[in-house]
């Protein structure tokens, strides 16, 4: 049915079909096919089609495909599509194929309704790099992120400040709170921060084992922080026998996703 369609010149049709040869639904994956069904319908001016080609440009290795993926979010932004919107201030924010300029992705941010943008533009004016100066907005809907519509980032981030008294009161009651809601949604970072505090013995017994269980939880969902946790504990032998080769692949896991301190130990590790 959707072949047919795609016939008839449906540009919803070509996006259709590019979603199912990217995801193999009952079909072969294929991503190069996937490419051309999408790229038919972003030349058909359909909006998602242009978030979905920035996906699959994105995807492919070395920072010529990040500077394509930007330009090709920039042509579905312009056309009204949010999600290629939101995907243009992610790279703005980060400097990811672009010109690193905060103050532009959260007037991106700011404007729009999803939970993932308002939690970017929470930060955005928590950090002071928004128009809004007063950061008692951003913890405002940070707060409301986290308590009402249950967002785990949200939640987590809120943690981080009460845990370790940055910006807020230190509350170590509220903070282990906050995290527990988000370790319950299975969030990288927040399996990441209970692991750390059962490694310090922060508001627990201190317990290695326990810190190296969380970690790996993380780790398993490519948590950078968690992946250098991990191979300083095979490297120094926390937990076990030291395993230096052990400790150099997650070093350079951590690394492969662009973690600075992951490539300064592997690179020490493996000698380069």
């Amino acid at each position: 049915m959707t072949k047919l369609a795609a016939e008839g010149g449906s540009r919803i049709a070509f996006y259709n079909l590019g979603y199912i040869y990217e995801d193999g639904l009952s079909v072969q994956p294929d991503g190069a096919i996937a490419f051309e069904w999408y790229k038919k319908a972003a030349d058909a001016e359909y909006g998602p089609a242009f978030t979905a080609l920035g996906r699959l440009t994105r995807s492919a290795a070395g920072s010529s495909n990040a500077e394509a993926a930007v330009e090709t979010y920039k042509k579905g932004a312009a056309r009204g599509d949010e999600n290629a919107a939101f995907q243009l201030a992610y790279a703005m924010r980060f400097g990811l194929g672009t010109a690193k300029n905060e103050l532009g992705a959260s007037d991106i941010f700011c404007r729009q309704t999803s939970v993932s943008a308002r939690y970017h533009c929470a930060i955005s004016i928590i950090n002071g790099k928004a128009r809004e100066k007063d950061k008692r907005i951003g913890f405002s809907l940070l707060n409301r992120l986290a308590q009402v519509d249950g967002d785990s980032d949200s939640q987590i981030e809120l943690a981080y400040y009460f845990l370790n008294g940055i910006i807020l009161k230190k509350d170590l009651k509220e903070g282990l709170r906050l995290m527990e809601m988000s370790v319950e949604q299975d969030n990288a970072a927040a399996l990441f921060t209970k692991g750390n505090l059962f490694e310090k013995g922060v508001g627990v017994q201190k317990n290695l084992e326990e810190a190296s269980r969380w970690y790996q939880l993380s780790a398993e969902k490519n948590f950078a922080d968690a992946l250098v946790a991990l191979g300083k504990f095979y490297e120094k032998g926390v937990i076990g026998k030291a395993d230096r080769a052990e400790a150099l692949k997650f070093y350079r896991r951590a690394a492969a996703i662009g973690n600075v301190e992951g490539k300064t130990l592997a690179d020490r590790l493996s000698g380069s």
